[in-house]
């Protein structure tokens, strides 16, 4: 048989078996011709043998994947569009139901293939393509494209081994037709995917480095470098599940993308992204979910960590999350000049903990300098307002003492804490009058009008590199429509968006959770419910839900706003925050800030519960207080006091609204 062209594609189909018997499964590519029993084959710099492999008895092609139920069973492609179900009731799937399952060819590995076919990519150029079902190991490099058409049944394993493959004008892997592909590293093999075309317009562009119709695997034992400067990293219009190995992604756009499930069960995956990490868009209740079991990830976006379209579970694994676009968050938090909710800060951040540089406003303890506003102890400097103890140059203390410039009374008649004559007129610690009308902290006023961290009107962002806050962007460490569930694993998240934020509910049993965000570190526009795990918490508002229903686990919260807040956040339910256990550890920022903040009531029937603020407790309904132990301030209570603390904040009890 002899070789087949279309233009400089080149068809890599699958002889007989006869062939490869004939030549011992030995690669044909790079010889000028090759005998075999089935006839001549001939090959050039542009092109290969065409062979054939039947469907071999090892399962490798011919096993069909097995069924099950629920979001992690084998794909349909689902044609039925939302708007054509929607006069139907939609039903979504329930924590238990969230399933990932994986069918023997998902998890088979070398030691399950035979008549393994071997191609060296230095032998070949232009667009390659492969039309038959079966194994293929791949070595070398390849300056244009791999495309897949094999029969809709068929399984095809490319098998890298050392490869490279780099395209200009198409996805360097490009599946149009087959029943399922794998791709599989070889032990200590290093491979590089990169799709070099120019950075798509579109922000809705199709497209990836590796691109798919059908359901993607990614296994092995090496490394696999995806470089995707066109648009996504690696995209399935079905699935992606990981097995094993390494996978490294960069992409202008996702890094990676599936239209039903991203299934990840061990390995190393780090992703580098323009927008989200991982990203689901099904928007059916059978998919849509984003599982991760196992295995350690490793996710830096501009915008979210993983987004998807329904749900996202975890139940294992290590899973690191950093995002980095400036969002408008409701929780008065901003990047840079922005407000950090943890410990430390620098250059105008607005930590609400410990600790921070210029212009920062914590809520908590820590020496400031220029303009800081602490809501608690330390020494500050030139122009800081504590609440608390101590205070340095230009300090304000509210309690006890002050040094240099802290203007304790006897200077020139003046009370305590009162500036000098010519400085009559302005508040502690404002600017000159040259720069008045500013709060300290804020830019001065040639870039007045601007929120601090903001670019100046004359400055070009691209050269600088910032990025204007907005509230169009989202991003949130870990994002899902419907439901998220965690039950494992050990969770960082460093976001500028919500840490965790589910559009429906949220469930947390265990694993150990980490969040600094700069606006809610937990959120559900329904429900929170947390029955175990540990939690530490460093953002604007802690957990925020319309009703947070606490059973079990250590949270420990430093907010900036409020600790833990019920507003109407939906219809499902009514405001509510009820605590039956745990141990939870609330502190909050000065200012208008609350412990326990509900729009409703506020149920506590046990658990251990210590808030640290200026006002512990704020509700709008009724409050029940049958168990537990709570302290405010270091002084255990045995009452629940509404004091006022934020907007809408309660009266005492005797007086309190209904």
């Amino acid at each position: 048989m002899g070789h087949t062209f279309i233009g400089k594609k080149l068809i890599i189909g699958l002889l007989s078996l006869a062939i490869l018997a004939s030549s011992a499964g030995c690669s044909a590519v790079g010889t000028e011709t090759a005998e075999s029993s089935a006839g001549t084959v001939s090959t050039t710099s542009e092109a290969t043998t065409q062979y054939k492999l039947d469907q071999s008895e090892d399962g490798t092609a011919t096993e069909s994947d097995k069924s099950g139920k629920g979001t992690g069973t084998e794909e349909k492609d689902k044609e039925e569009s939302s708007s054509e179900k929607s006069n139907e009731e939609i039903v979504y799937l329930s924590a238990e139901e969230l399933i990932a399952e994986y069918s023997n060819f998902d998890l088979q590995t070398p030691e399950d293939w035979s008549n393994i076919l071997e191609f060296d990519l230095d032998q070949l150029s232009g667009e390659v393509t492969i039309s038959e079902g079966g194994v293929y190991r791949l070595t070398g490099s390849l300056n244009g494209s791999l495309t897949i058409e094999a029969p809709e049944d068929a399984k095809v394993v490319l098998m890298m081994d050392g490869c490279t493959i780099t395209s200009t004008d198409a996805p360097a892997i490009q599946v149009n037709s087959a029943d399922k592909v794998m791709i599989y590293t070889m032990e200590d093999s290093e491979n590089t995917i990169i799709d070099n075309r120019n950075a798509a317009e579109d922000e809705d562009a199709e497209g990836a480095a590796i691109y798919s119709t059908c359901a993607l695997v990614l296994s092995g034992e090496g490394l696999l470098q995806v470089e995707g400067h066109y648009n996504n990293g690696i995209q399935s219009k079905k699935s992606v599940k990981m097995i094993s190995g390494s996978v490294e992604v960069t992409a202008a756009n996702h890094g990676i993308k599936a239209k039903n499930n991203i299934l990840i069960k061990d390995g190393f995956l780090t992703v580098d992204a323009g927008e989200d990490a991982l990203k689901t868009t099904e928007d059916d209740p059978d998919g849509g979910l984003i599982y991760v079991e196992g295995g350690s990830l490793v996710l830096t976006s501009v915008e979210d960590g993983m987004d998807a379209s329904n749900y996202l579970k975890i139940t294992g694994g290590t899973v690191q999350v950093t995002t980095t676009a400036p969002v408008s968050s409701s929780s008065g938090n901003q990047q840079q000049w922005g407000f950090p909710g943890g410990m430390g800060g620098q250059q105008g951040g607005f930590p609400g903990g410990m600790g921070g540089q210029q212009g920062g406003f914590p809520g908590g303890m820590g020496g400031q300098q220029q303009g800081g506003f602490p809501g608690g102890m330390g020494g500050q400097q030139q122009g800081g307002f504590p609440g608390g103890m101590g205070g340095q140059q230009g300090g304000f203390p509210g309690s006890m003492g002050g040094q240099q410039g802290g203007f304790p009374g006897g200077m020139n008649g003046q009370q305590p804490g009162e500036m000098p004559s010519d400085t009559s007129g302005q508040m502690p610690g404002e600017m000159p009058s040259d720069m008045s009308g500013q709060m300290p902290g804020e830019m001065p006023s040639d870039m007045s009008g601007q929120m601090p961290g903001q670019i100046p009107e004359s400055t070009d962002p691209q050269q600088t590199g910032t990025q204007q806050a907005s509230d169009d962007v989202s991003a949130k460490g870990l994002k899902a429509e419907v439901l998220i569930v965690i039950s494992g694993g050990s969770i960082q998240i460093n976001s500028t968006d919500d840490g965790i934020h589910s559009d429906g509910e949220l469930l947390i049993s265990d694993g150990e959770i980490t969040i600094q965000s700069q606006d809610d570190g937990i959120h559900a526009d329904e429900k929170v419910e947390i029955n175990g795990g540990t939690m530490t918490i460093s953002a604007g508002e802690g957990i925020e839900a319309t009703a947070v229903l606490i059973h079990d686990g250590k949270i420990t919260i430093q907010a900036t706003d409020d600790g833990i807040n019920a507003a109407q956040k939906s219809t499902a339910y009514s405001p509510v925050i009820e605590i039956t256990g745990g141990t939870i550890d609330v502190t909050m920022g000065a200012g208008d800030t609350d412990g326990l903040d509900s729009n409703g009531n506020i149920i506590i029937s046990g658990g251990t519960i210590s808030i640290q603020g200026n006002s512990a407790f704020d509700y709008v309904g009724n409050v029940s207080f049958t168990g537990g132990t709570v302290y405010v301030n270091g002084q255990q209570v045995t009452t629940i006091t509404n004091q006022f603390g934020g907007m809408g904040g309660g009266q005492r009890p005797e007086g309190g609204r209904r």
